[in-house]
Parts: structure tokens; sequence; C-alpha cells
């Protein structure tokens, strides 16, 4: 009787335990370490403008992004996840449509002058499209 009054907690912690086992294996799998530029959510974005914005426009934060992503140019997830962020917020008009915009922008940019210099290089000439 013992056995029989005992065997549906049984179950239940050993599912409870098994489901908190799995989810301290997916949150370890994805634990990373993860600076400012590693861009995944709108609030990452807002908080890496907000860090680069003195206050002095829209041209010359997007120099200081500029020159942040030629030092630490954005690898292929890191543009998906931009050009992601971007879409999800575009036409939204507020402060996460501007800093996904301006960050993807900024990004593909610094991607695209990458690119240029990395041909210039080879050739010995400027590549026109």
């Amino acid at each position: 009787m013992f056995v029989l009054a005992f065997f549906p907690i049984a179950v239940t912690v050993a599912f409870l335990w098994r489901l908190t086992a799995y989810h301290d294996e997916k949150e370890h799998r994805d634990a990373a370490v993860h600076t400012l530029l590693d861009v995944r959510s709108a609030e990452d974005a807002v908080a890496l403008v907000r860090t680069l914005d003195r206050g002095d426009g829209t041209d010359a934060l997007a120099t200081r992004l500029a020159r942040v992503y030629d030092a630490f140019p954005p690898d292929e997830p890191a543009m998906r996840r931009l050009s992601l962020l971007q879409q999800r917020h575009a036409r939204e008009g507020g402060l996460r449509d501007y800093c996904a915009t301006l960050l993807y922008a900024v990004a593909t940019e610094a991607c695209a002058h990458r690119r240029a210099a990395c041909d210039r290089a080879v050739t010995g000439r400027s590549v026109s499209w």
C-alpha cells in the first residue's frame, strides 16, 4: 500500500528532476561570454548606442560605431542577428527601431569597407561594382 501511495510522488519528482537537469544543461550549453557588441536583443542595441552616444548627433555616433566595427568586425552570425533585429523593429518609430537600424547600417558599411580593403590588398587596385 505504501508503494502505491509513493509511486505518483516518485514519478513526479523524477520528472521534475529530469526537467531541471535538462534546463541546467541547456542553460550551461548556451552560457557564453558576451560583450556589448554581441547584440542579441533590442535592449542590447539600445545599451550599445547609449554607451557610445555623447549627445553630438547621429553622424558622430555613426562614426564612433564605424571605428568600433572596424576594430572588431562583426561575423556572419552577428550580422544575421542585427538583420533580424532591424526587420523585427522596422517602422516602429521608436528608440529600438532607431538603434537597430543604426547598428545594422553601420555594421553593413563596416563589412563592405573591410571587404574593399581586402580586395585592394589582393589586387592592388580598387574594385568597382
